[in-house]
Order: structure tokens, then sequence, then C-alpha cells
């Protein structure tokens, strides 16, 4: 038997750019006016938003479009929060009709940007935020927002070039500093990921996403000590969440501290019940700690939220492996290494079997 080599969140510390999904703040200048109770319903489901409470916020700012139906900012708001829920046609459908109404609102046209580049349709977006910029080429949410554009496309020299021109013109524009870090982050430069994520930070203290990402570039760097104290930070700010529990958890279980990653991972399961990489995790922390039958279990749980995530195939392969389910292991593992897990391949090779994806 091999020495046990666990599949641990793939690709986790790679965090996207923030702003797709978190979204820049929209211009105060449109805010609505007063104290009256729309503006407080407003302002409640932004707070709400901020939280990354989403859906909370949605129902929100519905029902303030319900009573000023004709509202580009609660429209736009509506929009927003959709974004972040990844219900891009949704957010797409309220941001046209906001264009029909308001031709010449940008915070809808960004929207619509967005929404275009959840949906796989960059160019689009792009052919949009071009419009823009060649109408104003010193609109800075309209450079950051195709920086954004290009980055979803892995075109970071010209999200770099963009995320630039968008702090020069905005140096208080603390998403640009953090998108700029997680550009340079994909450029292999942690150091100037971390000065920037560092900036945004300095700018909002209150940006989970922000949090996030330099516990990650920190991560990069070999500072696990400085990670986790981000990651907590981030927890401080939504103990809800799960991204900073399973990215501090990993850490704690590369450093062998079980009942730690354990604890981690239990929250994130309970934070997203409907997703698999905590599961996963879980699943390797209770196979080191010889619970076979939990390691099996909660792989099983992830793979029935997601089928496709060929690291909980192999960590139950472990497991049953190590209670004596040979060919039980064995389809795991052959599974595994069909979804791309190539670790899988040496412990096909144990069981006799010549893997024919390898």
């Amino acid at each position: 038997m091999k020495q046990i080599r666990f599949a641990l969140l793939t690709g986790l510390f790679l965090f996207t750019a923030s702003s797709v999904f978190a979204l820049a703040p929209a211009d105060s200048s449109r805010s609505a006016s007063g104290k009256n109770s729309g503006s407080q319903v407003l302002s409640q489901g932004r707070s709400l938003m901020k939280e990354g409470n989403a859906a909370a916020a949605l129902e929100k700012f519905i029902a303030f479009n319900a009573g000023h139906p004709n509202s580009e900012e609660g429209m736009c708001a509506e929009g927003n929060a959709l974004l972040l829920m990844k219900q891009a046609d949704k957010a797409l459908t309220v941001f046209e009709k906001v264009l029909t109404a308001f031709p010449q609102s940008e915070e809808a046209a960004f929207g619509k940007a967005n929404a275009l580049v959840q949906q796989d349709k960059t160019a689009q977006a792009l052919s949009l935020l071009n419009d823009i910029i060649s109408k104003n080429s010193e609109n800075p949410r309209a450079l950051y927002y195709r920086g954004v554009a290009y980055f979803s496309q892995e075109k970071y020299k010209e999200a770099l070039d963009d995320f630039d021109a968008t702090i020069s013109k905005d140096p208080s524009f603390a998403y640009a500093f953090n998108d700029r870090g997680s550009t340079k982050r994909m450029m292999n430069n942690p150091d100037g990921a971390v000065e920037d994520y560092k900036k945004s930070l300095q700018l909002d203290s209150s940006f989970y996403t922000g949090y996030n990402n330099l516990g990650t570039a920190m991560k990069l760097k070999g500072d696990e000590a400085g990670a986790i104290q981000a990651f907590s930070r981030a927890i401080k700010l939504r103990p809800g969440a799960p991204e900073a529990y399973n990215n501090r958890g990993r850490i704690y279980f590369e450093q062998n501290k079980t009942d730690l990653a354990l604890k981690d991972f239990n929250e994130a399961a309970r934070a997203n019940p409907s997703g698999s990489l905590a599961y996963c995790n879980l699943g390797a922390v209770h196979i080191r700690n010889k619970n076979y039958i939990d390691g099996i279990d909660v792989c099983t749980k992830a793979i029935k939220n997601n089928a496709s995530c060929g690291q909980a195939y192999l960590n139950r392969g472990i497991a049953k492996e190590l209670i004596g389910d040979l060919n039980g292991a064995c389809d795991d593992w052959n599974k595994a290494v069909s979804l791309g897990q190539k670790q899988a391949t040496e412990y096909l090779n144990e069981c006799g079997k010549n893997n024919k994806n390898e």
C-alpha cells in the first residue's frame, strides 16, 4: 500500500476576480434621496448585499420595485442581486428592461456586461464596454469592467492594463486594487498581489472577498500564519459563508491539525450543504483519523451534490480499500481518473488494472 495522499479542493486557492459576482459599488449620485421608507428598503438591501446575502437583498429590491415600478436605481439593484446569485439570464432581462426605459443608464450597461460574462458571452460584453469607453475614455468603471471581462478570458495583460488605468483615474477604487491583485497572482506575482489586496482592504476593511484573496496570496508565498489570519478575518465578516472555512481548514489539514480542520470543514458544509468541496475534505479528515465509514459517507454526499467531483471518488476509494472493499475502491478510482483526477492512477496500478485513460 502506497503512502496515502488525499485530494483536497484542487484549485481552491485560485479565486477569480471579485467583481463579476461581488460588483463594484453603484454610482452614489443615483441613490434615492430622502429618508422615506422606499430609500430605507434600498439601503437595507444594499447592506444585505454587502453581507453576501443576495437572496434576502433581492426580496428587498423586489418589494421596493413593486412600489416604484419605474425606478432605474431599484431595477439595477434587483439585477445586481440576481448577478450575485448567478442568475445571469434573469439579471440580463432586468438590465435590458432598464436600458429600454433609460437608454443612457451606465449602471444597467455595466450590469448587462456582467451578465454576459456570466453567460460566457464575453465578446458581447467587451463590445458593449468598448462602446462606452469610445465615448468617454476617462470612465474608470467602464475600464474596470472591461478588465473583469479580459480576466474572465484569461487575458491577464489586457486586464492588468485596464485595472492600472482604473486606479490611475480613481485611486479610491477598492475593487480595482483587489482585481488587479488577482490578475498579478495569475501572472505569478504573489508579492504584487499581496500589496494590492492589502491596499484594497485599507480602502474597504469590510471586504470579505479581499480577505479571502489576501489569504490565498499569503498561502502561495508560504506565509501560512498570515493566510490563517486573513481567512479568520473573512470568517468574522461572514460567519455563514463557506469559502474562508474551506481555505483555512485546508491549511490546518496540511499542518496535521485535524481537529481544527474538521471543525472548519464542518462549518463549510453547514454553510453550503448542497456543495461538494467541504464534504470531500471532510472525507480526507475522517480517513486520516481512521474513521473510514464516516469518510465514505461524506464523500458519497459530495458525489451526490456533484457527480463530477473526482476528488471525492479518489478519497472514497481510499476509504473503501482500507476497509477491505478493493473492488469498490478500484471502481471509484477508475471514475476519478475519468474525471481528470490523475493521482488516482497510482492506486489503479495497485489494483492490477490498466487504466485506459492514463
